[in-house]
Order: C-alpha cells, then structure tokens, then sequence
C-alpha cells in the first residue's frame, strides 16, 4: 500500500468514527429528550380524565402511550380539555360498579373511538 492510500484509510476510518461518535450522542439526547417528553405528557395526563377513562376501559395506560401516535395522543388531551360532556364523564368515572364497565355506553366521549380502535387492535393480537 502505498503512503496515500494508507492516508486515505486513515481519513475514511476517522470520518466514519466521528460519523458512530456524533451518531451515539444524538441518540443519547434523543432518548434523554424523549423521556422528559413523555414525563410532560404523563402530568398532562394526569390533571385530565382522560388517564382514568383508559383505566376504566381497561387499557394499560403505558402500552396505550407507547402504541399511539404522539400527535393522536395530544390531539385526544385536546379533546379531554375542551369536552362538552365532562359532567356525564365524572358520573361515569366515578361508578365502581364492575359490571357498568362492560355495559357502559362511552359515545359521550370524545375520545371513544380512539380507544374502542385501541382496543380492537389489542384484542385481536
């Protein structure tokens, strides 16, 4: 080999080091970013009847987060923040008869066909 070509692999092996080490950082930041967003989103969710609606349908709120589209996620908060029927969601809530779950008619819900499709997909795996 001669001394340019060997100059050449140095160079190629040194981008493409500094290409893996740039690499690891931005994900590292994604992920760090990624947590503090999804941290902001859980107290978001958390004033909201939006988290006890999920649980009342038995829907694991983690896997509801992590199987929805961030964008459907904050698009159904905004439904929960602005809903016309919030009242008849706080009687719903707050019924703990079990069987009333399965009987309960949800369509008052702004949200109720994001979860029922939620559902359908969990269901059918």
């Amino acid at each position: 080999m001669s001394a340019v070509q060997i100059t050449l692999l140095a160079m190629i092996v040194l981008v493409f080091t500094g290409l893996a080490i740039a690499m690891a950082i931005t994900i590292s930041r994604n992920l760090k970013v990624g947590k503090e967003f999804r941290q902001r989103l859980y107290q978001r969710l958390q004033r909201l009847p939006y988290i006890h609606m999920l649980a009342k349908r038995d829907i694991d709120i983690d896997s509801y987060l992590a199987g929805t589209m961030v964008r459907d996620i904050r698009a159904q908060l905004d439904n929960c923040e602005q809903c016309k029927t919030a009242e008849t969601c706080e009687t719903v809530l707050a019924d703990q008869n079990a069987d009333a779950v399965q009987d309960q008619d949800y369509s008052f819900c702004p949200n109720d066909k994001y979860f029922k499709d939620f559902k359908q997909k969990r269901d059918d795996t």
